[in-house]
C-alpha cells in the first residue's frame, strides 16, 4: 500500500510553483510573439462574416443566438475555406493546437470555436501570471484595470513592479499595491 502524507503544507512547493510560471510564459511568449498575426487571423475571420452576413451583429438573432450557419463550416457556400487553412496561412494553427486543442482531436475537427477558446486561454493564464506573482485572489486579478501596473523607483533596489487594484481582504481599498 502506497502512504499519502495527508498534511497540506501553507504554501505551493517551489517545484510546482516554478512549473506554473514556465508554462504561464511559454504561453503568453507564444500569444505575444505572434501578436500581428492573430490579429490578422482576427481580423479575416470578421471580414469573411461580414462578406457573408453583412455585419457580426447579422450573424446573431436579437437575443444574441446564433441566426446562421458558420462562414467556415465544410458546407459554406462562400469559398471562405476551413478555419484551420486559415490559420495556418496566418502561422498560428500550431500555437492554437498546442494550447487549446485536444490530444484527441485536430485543429481541422475543431473549426473556428477554436480562436475564441484561445484567446479565453490567453485572458485566464495571463491573470493567473499576475496571481502567481502577487498573491492576488482571482476576484482582485479579474478587478485590475488596463492602467493598474505602478513603476517605481528606488536607488537601492532600482525599478519595481506594483499593480494597483481594488481589495478587501483587510481594508476596504481601491488603491491597494501589490
Amino acid at each position: 500500500a502506497i502512504s499519502v502524507e495527508k498534511k497540506q503544507n501553507p504554501y505551493i512547493p517551489a517545484r510546482l510553483w516554478l512549473y506554473q510560471i514556465r508554462r504561464c510564459r511559454e504561453m503568453l511568449q507564444d500569444f505575444i510573439s505572434h501578436r500581428l498575426e492573430f490579429e490578422a487571423l482576427f481580423k479575416h475571420c470578421v471580414g469573411v462574416y461580414e462578406r457573408e452576413y453583412g455585419s457580426i451583429t447579422a450573424f446573431f438573432r436579437g437575443d444574441g443566438v446564433v441566426a446562421g450557419v458558420s462562414a467556415f463550416s465544410t458546407t459554406s457556400k462562400i469559398g471562405a475555406g476551413s478555419f484551420a487553412d486559415a490559420a495556418r496561412k496566418h502561422g498560428v494553427a500550431e500555437i492554437i493546437d498546442r494550447w487549446v486543442i485536444d490530444s484527441d482531436r485536430t485543429i481541422d475537427e475543431s473549426g473556428i470555436r477554436a480562436l475564441g477558446k484561445y484567446f479565453s486561454a490567453v485572458q485566464f493564464v495571463g491573470a493567473l501570471y499576475l496571481a502567481t506573482f502577487s498573491g492576488m485572489r482571482r476576484a482582485e486579478v479579474g478587478r485590475l484595470r488596463s492602467d493598474c501596473l505602478v513603476l517605481d523607483r528606488d536607488d537601492r533596489l532600482g525599478e519595481i513592479f506594483m499593480l494597483r487594484g481594488d481589495t478587501s481582504k483587510t481594508v476596504d481599498d481601491d488603491s491597494a499595491l501589490w
